[in-house]
């Protein structure tokens, strides 16, 4: 894995997505969202909540951000995510505590993420608030083929401005990309045209 900046948080992601993963900061930072580095993390080698297959968090290729008002929900009568109205995160985020609302995080800012594109044309990330049998609104992971990132991000797709990159470190058992097992991670992104991740589909 290799460790980014993330807002004011240092994350770990898989080497392939580190320029997605940027991507995603700048549409927040451009939202004004505030990224607490308290409850939020990437890579976590586990198994899918409620499963036993391996969760996207350990191929470092998603993220939970502001977990503690962003929370993960059982939702089986599918309804629409719930947004607040209101015009602080903080205010959105007591809405949610109160179960008014789902999520803290606006419309706007989940359309800019949706609206992210790769040089070839395709859509980067999947928001987990978007998801029918449950809502995980803390979850953005990629729903683009390593073949997709390798074409690059187009930042012309991207609201916000690319950060300043800080020296990226890459953990010791990831120092040269060569290592790090791309055809595992090619393998898992094989699924079918409009599908999703083999056994995650319970959670769409």
């Amino acid at each position: 894995m290799t460790t980014i900046d993330f807002g004011p948080d240092r994350i770990k992601v898989a080497p392939p997505a580190v320029e997605a993963f940027e991507a995603l900061a700048a549409v927040l930072r451009a939202h004004d969202y505030d990224i607490r580095p308290a409850d939020t993390d990437s890579y976590n080698c586990r198994a899918i909540k409620g499963g036993t297959g391996r969760s996207l968090h350990s191929y470092g290729i998603a993220v939970d951000v502001n977990w503690q008002t962003n929370p993960y929900k059982e939702t089986p009568t599918r309804p629409a995510v719930k947004f607040s109205n209101k015009s602080t995160q903080a205010e959105r985020g007591e809405e949610v505590r109160r179960g008014l609302a789902d999520t803290d995080m606006t419309p706007e800012m989940i359309r800019d993420v949706a609206n992210i594109r790769t040089r070839n044309g395709k859509p980067v990330f999947t928001w987990g608030g978007s998801w029918n049998n449950i809502k995980d609104s803390m979850h953005f992971e990629l729903r683009c083929s390593p073949d997709d990132l390798r074409s690059g991000i187009d930042w012309n797709s991207v609201r916000g401005e690319r950060a300043q990159v800080a020296e990226r470190q890459p953990d010791s058992d990831f120092r040269r990309p060569e290592s790090f097992d791309l055809r595992r991670l090619e393998s898992f992104f094989r699924r079918p045209e409009g599908g999703g991740f083999g056994s995650m589909d319970r959670d769409r």
